[in-house]
């Protein structure tokens, strides 16, 4: 009798200690301010990165690798780079003129804990925390591995809102040196994630031009923001890929690292 007692008494003592853990978790943490800063771009921290692009050669004998990621870039030109922000009912977005990155993404209908009105954010570039989505041509051509330094485009407005319409188009514009024309294209949808982005070429130059798309989800060594103690459930980072057969397909980091 004395023994089950025990028993009853250390698993109540356990489950208290957990509900106690998710409470604090729940309601305990202070509200991280949302800030959107800028690495030497329309931001205005400064953060030290081991590369702006993804590493390692072309596939094509034509097409020369990216530019030393590590070493120093200067000024791509007299212009600045500035934020566009896009809003739709899911998604509200800043998107960084330098490259055309997406630096920071909030969801308005997900909140970030319980009982608070500030939206979950799912990607940043902060003094705390870098987790954006990249893209960008490289290449012979690519304007993005040059060694003067990524892009700045120009964009018509500095905020786009979809409101009642059936889609939101954002295009980003730039112009080679060399007299072509690149339109970097976002495409939104009313109540969808999904955000589609294309590049639209114009050359108005003699000669062909050559580039190689890449897209990344680039992202610092900080810790998982959801996470303050080492008991309990963590959310996964990592990439997921969904395919007929298999919906959740987890790729950790450690796998390519």
């Amino acid at each position: 009798m004395d023994v089950q007692r025990v028993i009853l008494l250390s698993a109540l003592a356990l489950i208290t200690y957990l509900v106690f853990l998710q409470w604090n978790q729940d309601y305990n943490q202070p509200a991280a301010t949302p800030q959107v800063a800028t690495v030497t771009t329309a931001n205005g921290t400064t953060a030290e990165f081991v590369s702006d692009l993804p590493s390692g050669s072309a596939s094509s004998d034509d097409i020369p690798a990216v530019a030393d990621p590590t070493a120093p870039v200067a000024a791509a030109s007299s212009a600045e780079a500035n934020l566009v922000r896009v809003r739709t009912d899911v998604l509200d977005l800043l998107i960084d003129t330098r490259g055309g990155d997406i630096i920071h993404a909030a969801l308005p209908q997900h909140k970030a804990r319980l009982g608070s009105d500030e939206p979950f954010v799912l990607l940043e570039q902060n003094a705390f925390r870098t987790y954006v989505a990249q893209s960008g041509l490289v290449g012979r051509d690519g304007p993005d591995g040059r060694p003067e330094g990524r892009p700045i485009f120009q964009a018509s407005a500095s905020e786009f809102v979809l409101d009642g319409e059936d889609y939101l188009v954002v295009d980003l514009s730039y112009t080679t040196a060399e007299g072509v024309e690149i339109i970097k294209r976002y495409r939104f949808e009313p109540g969808s994630y999904r955000v589609g982005m294309d590049y639209l070429i114009n050359n108005q130059s003699d000669a062909p031009f050559r580039a190689t798309l890449f897209g990344q989800l680039k992202r610092d060594r900080s810790e998982d923001p959801t996470s303050s103690t080492s008991i309990g459930m963590a959310s996964y980072l990592g990439a997921i890929f969904s395919t007929e057969d298999n919906k959740y397909q987890k790729v950790t980091f450690r796998e390519y690292g």
